[in-house]
C-alpha cells in the first residue's frame, strides 16, 4: 500500500498491516473514512484478553507482541479482526446449503440409530455376546460424532438455501463469516458495524437489513453448535 495510514486507524491495525501483502480489501479498510466510525466503535468495546484472541493467528504472519505495555485487549481485537478478514478474502469461498449438508451427514445418523436399535433389540443373542452392546453403543456414539460433524451446524459459512438467480450466495458467505468473528469476540454481532466491515472489504453495499436478516442464527449457532 502507497501513502500513509490515516491516524484513526487503531496502532494495532497498523502494526500488523505491514505484514500483510497488499490487497484491494486491505487498502479499503485502512483508508475508506467510514473504518473511523468502526474502529472507534470497537476500541470503546469492552473486551478481555481471551476474547481479544477468539481465533488463532495466522502461522504465515508475524505475530505483534501483545503485551498491555504495547497493546489494549480492545486494539488487539480489532487487529484481529482486520487480519482475519483480509487473509480470509485471499481464499475461495466454498458455497455450501443446510440441505447438502444435512445429505452427507444423514447416512451416519441413520447408522448411529441403526446401531442403537440393534442393542435394544439383541434378545437372546445377548447371552452369548454380552460385550456386544458396549461395543454397538461405541460405535453408535461415533457414527452420530461424525455425522454432527458433518452437518457443522455451527459453521457460519454454510447457508440456509441458495438464493440462485439472486446471485448474493459469496456476499451472504463472507458477511455471515464476519458476524461470527465478530460474535467470537464481543458476544454481539453489531449488524451495523458488521455491515460496514462486509462493504468496505468486499467492494460491495451491504445494507444492515441484510446483515440482519443473513445473519441471525449465528448467535444460536455458535453457542450450540449441535442443535
Amino acid at each position: 500500500m502507497s501513502g500513509a495510514i490515516p491516524a484513526w486507524v487503531p496502532n494495532s491495525v497498523q502494526a500488523v498491516a505491514r505484514e500483510l501483502p497488499d490487497s484491494d480489501a486491505k487498502t479499503r479498510l485502512l483508508t475508506d473514512p467510514r473504518m473511523e466510525t468502526v474502529w472507534d466503535f470497537l476500541l470503546r468495546q469492552d473486551v478481555s484478553r481471551a476474547d481479544a484472541e477468539a481465533f488463532f493467528w495466522p502461522e504465515t504472519l508475524k505475530e505483534p507482541d501483545w503485551g498491555p505495555e504495547n497493546f489494549t485487549h480492545a486494539e488487539i481485537a480489532c487487529a484481529m479482526i482486520f487480519v482475519h478478514i483480509v487473509e480470509g478474502l485471499n481464499f475461495p469461498v466454498t458455497i455450501e446449503t443446510r440441505a447438502e449438508r444435512d445429505a452427507l451427514a444423514r447416512p451416519w445418523l441413520d447408522a448411529a440409530e441403526q446401531c442403537r436399535t440393534a442393542r435394544r433389540e439383541l434378545g437372546d443373542f445377548l447371552e452369548r455376546e454380552p460385550e456386544l452392546p458396549p461395543a454397538l453403543e461405541t460405535v453408535a456414539d461415533y457414527l452420530e460424532w461424525r455425522g454432527k460433524s458433518l452437518r457443522e451446524k455451527g459453521n457460519p459459512f454454510i447457508v440456509e438455501r441458495s438464493s440462485k438467480e439472486r446471485g448474493d450466495d459469496a456476499t451472504r458467505t463472507r458477511v455471515r463469516g464476519i458476524a461470527a468473528l465478530t460474535f467470537s469476540i464481543y458476544g454481539k454481532v453489531f449488524y451495523s458495524i458488521v455491515a460496514t466491515l462486509a462493504s468496505v472489504a468486499l467492494g460491495v453495499v451491504v445494507e444492515k437489513k441484510s446483515v440482519e436478516d443473513w445473519c441471525v442464527k449465528i448467535p444460536h449457532y455458535l453457542k450450540d453448535p449441535s442443535q
